[in-house]
């Protein structure tokens, strides 16, 4: 399930849009604190940012993360986002997070040395073998490969894989991070590497 960002300090609208995207099949994360680790953690662990323009300084920390944004704004001002001007329709701003998110989607990682993915199907082949890779491999596979050179924590791992679903042991990370790595022979070896006391990166 694709989480979704709220960073507003307007709670009124925070609660609107949250529970609108829970119902529309999103994850929805509001913040309204002003603590910066709090506002960039929601940002790092989202897949898309909804920022109310009195926080528009979390836009910058969108962009440092790769995360698409939405401003919602009640000015003339201009901003290098795409938004949506209050009053604004749920609709309307629905459809501008399925057109980010389809965007998103649709920058798929290269096949790199013999490596295809295929997203709709779940599927990896690797030289021409389609490898057998459980659900939570896939997803890891493609979080990081969607965010190179990255370093990826195991919680921030399981926060993005797993989401609320997660109640085992932080290490099953590392057990799911081998069996893949595994699977991927030469190639897993060459480019997805463990920083150690950091977490896990890929590399191009």
């Amino acid at each position: 399930m694709q989480r979704i960002a709220i960073i507003s300090g307007d709670e009124n609208t925070s609660k609107i849009c949250a529970g609108f995207l829970r119902l529309s099949g999103f994850e929805s994360n509001a913040v309204s604190d002003t603590d910066i680790r709090l506002l960039n953690d929601a940002v790092e662990n989202s897949d898309l940012c909804i920022v109310d323009e009195d926080r528009g300084y979390m836009l910058e920390a969108a962009r440092v993360n790769n995360k698409p944004a939405i401003m919602i704004c009640d000015s003339d001002r201009q901003y290098d986002a795409p938004y949506i001007k209050k009053p604004f329709s749920m609709a309307a701003l629905l459809e501008k997070i399925h057109n980010l998110l389809k965007v998103k989607k649709t920058e798929k990682p290269s096949v790199q040395s013999g490596l295809d993915i295929n997203e709709d199907k779940r599927q990896v082949t690797l030289n021409g073998e389609v490898l057998s890779i459980t659900s939570k491999e896939f997803e890891i596979l493609m979080c990081l490969m969607e965010n190179p050179d990255i370093i990826f924590s195991r919680d921030e791992l399981i926060n993005k894989v797993w989401g609320g679903e997660f109640d085992g042991e932080i290490r099953t990370v590392d057990s799911h991070m081998a069996r893949l790595r595994t699977k991927l022979k030469a190639w897993g070896e060459e480019h997805i590497k463990t920083v150690y006391g950091r977490g896990y990166i890929f590399t191009k």
